[in-house]
């Protein structure tokens, strides 16, 4: 079981390089799912025991309101069990062209990419407080 040790977990946009932030940040590999590597659903699996637990799990998405909407889809936290979203709080690091949500939620426009910036976000999300978001389904 990781619920010991886990804090969140951290979507990767392909823009960024998953080993080199795993290394920076000391992250387990199982806190990392790069996008490309299948619908974000499969990155929940390591922490069913975690969410049946019901602690909760920090989700950090890089990308832009097209991964963001992905992440929060029906192929990925929209996927997991009712009881289980209530547990998974989505922070975005805004990696896209318009990050519209990033910025609305007070995230900011962008990512310069400078050294240390990084591990900042980290410490200010695992600080930041919860907003509710209800999102329209069409």
């Amino acid at each position: 079981m990781y619920c010991s040790s886990v804090e969140f977990e951290y979507f990767n946009h392909s823009k960024m390089n998953a080993r080199t932030q795993v290394e920076e940040l000391n992250l387990n590999e199982l806190q990392v799912w790069n996008m490309s590597w299948g619908d974000p659903i499969y990155a929940f699996r390591p922490f069913d025991d975690c969410l049946r637990a019901g602690r909760k799990i920090r989700v950090l998405v890089c990308g832009g309101d097209g991964t963001v909407a992905w992440v929060l889809g029906d192929t990925g936290i929209g996927a997991l069990p009712q009881d289980f979203r209530k547990l998974v709080a989505v922070a975005i690091l805004p990696l896209g062209t318009g990050n519209d949500l990033a910025r609305a939620l007070g995230w900011g426009g962008g990512y310069s990419g400078a050294k240390g910036e990084l591990k900042r976000i980290l410490g200010e999300l695992l600080r930041a407080h919860e907003v509710r978001c209800v999102r329209a389904r069409s």
